[in-house]
């Protein structure tokens, strides 16, 4: 699926998926993932990689792996393709470790907005003080927003969209939208299908959003 509002060439941005469960971080080794075809070339890079019995990191040029005994997370790098690869390879993950509880999904979106395109000063002029009416310290300013809004399908969770000024990107934005489903309570411990059906399913409609919400703020 084609973004409907690509990215400015000077931006940043990625996606990543993060999973609440029950993981044995042992299991997410590189060459686990080779073996089973989820990655194809597992080129890792030395100073990534992590691996202990509770936790294990790793990073290819396509993929960033992440997981503790309560979290996995997976995310893009510079090098990825598309958004879908880390999908396919949460979906393929999970197809094989079908018996892994998963109670809770994010799908986070994420980009750094140059200033050309909009600054960090527009933002706080529209959301913040300009005036400071309200000034608590002496030379405030404002860094972080954040909105939240409950989720408009069936699903339990809420959406989170952040707005900071840019750490790479001079005068610019870093904005991320945090698309959170809660599949289950906790305490029942079922596998992953029904977290990998939900996932699969949200797949599109949480790009969506991030597109459009991409477009208003950063208008070609």
């Amino acid at each position: 699926m084609s973004l409907e509002h690509a990215p400015h060439e000077s931006e940043e941005w990625g996606t990543t998926v993060v999973l609440l469960g029950r993981f044995n971080p042992r299991i997410f080794q590189p060459m686990w993932f080779e073996a089973r075809g989820l990655l194809a070339d597992v080129d890792v890079e030395p100073e990534s990689l992590v691996l202990t019995d509770g936790f294990v990191a790793f990073q290819t040029p396509v993929i960033s792996v992440l997981c503790a005994q309560d979290r996995c997370q997976f995310a893009m790098t510079s090098l990825t393709p598309t958004p879908d690869l880390i999908r396919d390879v949460v979906l393929g993950t999970f197809a094989i470790l079908s018996e892994t509880p998963v109670w809770e999904i994010g799908i986070n979106h994420a980009a750094q907005i140059p200033a050309q395109v909009r600054r960090w000063d527009e933002i706080v002029a529209q959301f913040g003080d300009p005036q400071k009416a309200l000034e608590l310290l002496p030379g405030q300013s404002l860094l972080t927003i954040e909105l939240r809004a409950p989720r408009d399908d069936e699903l339990a969770g809420e959406l989170t969209l952040r707005l900071q000024p840019s750490m790479r990107l001079e005068g610019g934005i870093w904005f991320s939208v945090n698309d959170h489903v809660i599949v289950r309570d906790s305490q029942e411990p079922k596998g992953a299908g029904e977290a990998m059906a939900t996932l699969d399913d949200m797949w599109g409609r949480s790009r969506e959003l991030w597109s459009g919400l991409h477009g208003r703020l950063a208008p070609s």
